[in-house]
Parts: structure tokens; sequence; C-alpha cells
């Protein structure tokens, strides 16, 4: 459902100015100052649930609206999951729009079943809707810029989560201030300056009882913890709030700098990355494990710490972090990425001519036969004397005791090949062999056998080109 409110706009003066109203909108703008959160010229689409914080924003937003030259559309999502009282608060958000002459949009949606469709928690689902529909809305209506109603207790109960969790720079930073498009103007003020403004005005908002609930994380840290701490300081809100913002602004430049350390020291290979481990442990210790987080932002601490732990040991050296994420010390570096499934024993068929698919492999085989010699000059293709090549043709993972004689050489061990050929030993068992029925013609990505070779007696050609099949950025 969707509805518009119009209505007859009231002056912003006569809702925003009194008691406690000039201190608060001077907090805001100062906020959006600070941190050039808006611009003039700027269409806002102002997240409102009816509460007390979103219902502040709004007004705080509309009586500034003049002095920093910015537009408002608001935004109400019923979850329709508190029955009459949802239905309540989407009235309510209805009616302040029309009393301020704000257009409004207002959504119905399921979270339940959401929820359970996804085997969310009900907050999870919410928070990811929400989200969702605030992009749409935003795009439909042409709003550059969503504000949301986050204030200064909700970014200190935020930071205190993350420091009994266990969590870096980044997570004692607090919630960011803008993200994307999203801003979080309330960021600086704090809840009990937020109900003394709409108490001055006269202002209505609802009551999610559901915060009561000391089941939920945040309740606890809100109704338990923060008022313990505030016998310590009573001012330790705004106290974890100038720590917060200290830490965004260092989070920031460190994260210039790992950046640059990224550009300077990792290469992006198939499965994962290559990273130049000489180089990454001359490095502050902050600025290394920043580094591995970056290519995989879910590692734990104690994951990175292991990481390298590798790095600054023997070359191979490995440890499987879950997921089949893998850190591997080779001679080029360090790996960092996914290994795939180990291909399985079988054979495969491959059609001669014709292009074969091999995804166990990602690479795909295509093979051309002719009775004029190809010109190649491309390292991913051999060419073979098609009257020397024993068919069918087959690709298989390497077996133990594999042995062939490549190109120029005598028979030799496949394992010994592939070491004197540097192929990483994470990438042996994944090596797609090319075989007849004779044995191995191509050890892909390392030697060609010396049988079937091209000779001035040939009379028919087998080119064989493969290509490597990208792999899905899920995979990546």
């Amino acid at each position: 459902m969707v509805e518009r409110g119009e209505g007859r706009a009231v002056r912003a003066s006569k809702l925003v100015v009194g008691k406690g109203g000039v201190s608060l909108l001077k907090q805001v703008e100062a906020a959006t100052r600070d941190f050039d959160l808006l611009r003039s010229g700027d269409k806002i689409l102002v997240a409102v649930s009816g509460g007390a914080d979103s219902t502040c924003l709004l007004l705080a937003l509309h009586g500034l609206s003049r002095r920093l030259g910015i537009r408002l559309h608001a935004f109400h999502l019923n979850h329709l999951l508190r029955g009459r009282a949802a239905d309540r608060d989407e009235q309510q958000v209805a009616a302040l729009c029309r009393r301020v002459g704000v257009p409004v949009t207002i959504l119905q949606t399921d979270v339940l079943k959401f929820a359970r469709r996804h085997r969310l928690s009900t907050e999870e689902a919410g928070r990811e809707l929400r989200y969702r529909f605030l992009e749409q809305v935003a795009r439909l209506t042409g709003c550059n810029r969503i504000a949301t109603a986050h204030n200064a207790n909700d970014n200190a109960e935020t930071v205190l989560m993350n420091l009994a969790r266990g969590s870096g720079l980044t997570g004692l930073s607090g919630i960011p201030v803008r993200r994307g498009r999203i801003v979080r103007p309330l960021i600086r003020v704090e809840r009990s300056e937020i109900e003394r403004f709409l108490a001055g005005h006269r202002v209505r908002f609802s009551h999610d009882l559901s915060n009561l609930r000391l089941e939920h994380r945040r309740n606890l840290v809100r109704h338990r913890l923060v008022p313990v701490m505030k016998r310590l300081n009573p001012q330790v809100v705004q106290a974890i709030s100038r720590t917060s913002e200290l830490l965004r602004a260092e989070d920031a430049c460190l994260a210039s700098q790992v950046a640059e350390k990224v550009r300077q020291v990792v290469r992006p290979i198939p499965g994962g990355w290559r990273l130049d481990t000489a180089s990454l442990l001359k490095y502050n210790i902050c600025l290394q494990r920043r580094v591995l987080k970056v290519l995989v932002p879910e590692l734990s601490f104690d994951d990175v710490t292991v990481s390298l732990r590798v790095a600054a040991g023997r070359i191979g050296g490995r440890h499987e972090l879950g997921n089949r994420t893998v850190v591997w010390k080779e001679r080029e570096g360090l790996f960092l990425g996914r290994m795939p499934p180990r291909p399985g024993a079988a054979r495969l068929a491959i059609r001669v001519p014709g292009r074969n698919r091999l995804p166990e492999f990602s690479v795909r085989m295509d093979i051309v036969t002719d009775k004029r010699k190809p010109a190649l000059n491309r390292g991913d293709s051999e060419v073979f004397d098609l009257d020397e090549v024993r068919l069918p043709l087959s690709v298989r993972s390497r077996r133990p005791g594999d042995r062939f004689a490549p190109f120029g050489g005598r028979t030799r061990k496949l394992q010994d090949i592939l070491v004197d050929d540097r192929i990483p030993r994470r990438e042996r068992d994944h090596l797609p062999l090319l075989c007849d029925q004779q044995g191995i013609l191509w050890a892909i990505g390392s030697r060609r056998a010396h049988r079937a070779r091209v000779k001035e007696t040939t009379r028919r050609f087998m080119t064989v080109r493969c290509v490597p099949i990208p792999a899905r950025r899920s995979d990546a």
C-alpha cells in the first residue's frame, strides 16, 4: 500500500523551536556539516517507524530543510508483527507527515513469513527488508540520500556489544555515520534529548514494547549495562560517542593505507590471491591483519593469527580456515583463497574433434583436427600428430605412480616433473591430465609428452586448446 500525504504544511518554527529544539537542531546541523551527510539540493528519504527517534529525525530535518536546501520524502514499513499496534503506528506516521506537509510512502510486508522462509530471526528479517525497501523507494522517488534515526545511545550500545564480542577498530568505531547513500544525522544526539524535544512540542510517538525484553542483547545493554556505567560517568554515552568518533577517523585512515598495501602485495589468481610474503611481513602487524581481512572479511582473529604464522613459516605450510578457505605458503608467496573440491578418480571422455566443458577442472578443452599444420603462438595450446594418438581421449587427475616422458626428455615420475616446474602443491591434484590409451599426452599447466609430437612426416594434426572457465563470484 502506498500513501502520499501532502496536506497543509505547518511552519517549521512551531514544531522545532522551543525547549530543547534549538540545541537539538544545532547538533543535527553540525553533524551533517562535520560528516558531510547532506548538501543543498539533496532529496532525502527519511525512514520513519513512528517511534521517538525517527519522529524526531523527521521533524528535525523538516525544521532544517530550508536552511540546508533539502527536500524530504518519508517512508514507513509496517512489519505486520504487532497487529493493531502496528496499524496505529502506520496511521500515526501518515498523520504526522500530513501535518508537516512531507509526502510519505507506506508499505506492508510479512516479516515473520520472510524470516521463516529464509531461516532468520525476526530482527534480522526486519532489518533486511527495511533496507531493501528503503533502497527501492529511494530510487522510485528520486531520493539520493536515505536518513535513518540511529542516535548516540544506539551507537554506544553497538560499541559495547562489539567490545563484549571481541572486536577490532572497525567494530569499536560504532555505527557508520555514512554508508553509501545512507546517513545518520542523529548520531550525536542522546535519547534523553530526543524525548525532551518531543515532549516540549507535544508530539506523539509510538512505544514498541519489544524494546523492553531483556532476551535481546541490545536491550540487556540498554537497560542493565549502560545504567551501571552511568554511575561511573553520568556522561558515558557522550564519552563513548567521542571515542567512537576518534576511532572511526583512525579506522578510515588505516583503511586508506591498507588499500595501498593491498595493491602492492596482492595479486588475484584463480581461486583466490597470492601475496608477496616478504613484503607483507615487513608491515606493522595491524596492517598485516587488515590486508588479510580486506581479502576475506569473514576471517576471525584466530584465523588471521594462524594465517600470519603460516606466512612466516616454511614453504609448504598450510592451514584450512573453514568453508574451503585455505592459507598455503608456496615458493611464489602466500596463497589465500578457496580450494575447489578434488576431481573424482573417473576418466572424463573427450570428443575429438569438439568442444569439451570440464567444470571439474575449471577448463574448456577445444579440439580441432586438420590436414594442415596450424600456426600457433599461444601458450594455452598444443599440437599432436593425430596418427600417433591412441583414441579415445580422456581427462583425469593424477594418480600415485603416474609417469611419462615430457617433450625432449626421458620417462620420469609426474610428481618430480611437477616439482621441477614449480607447480604449487595445492594445484597438483587439480591439474587436468589429457590422456590417450597409452598414457599421459599433456599435463596441462606443466608439460606435454614427447610422444605424438609433430614431425615432418605428420599428415594429420590435432590441436588442443585449454580455456579457463571463469569462477563464479561465490567461489572466488
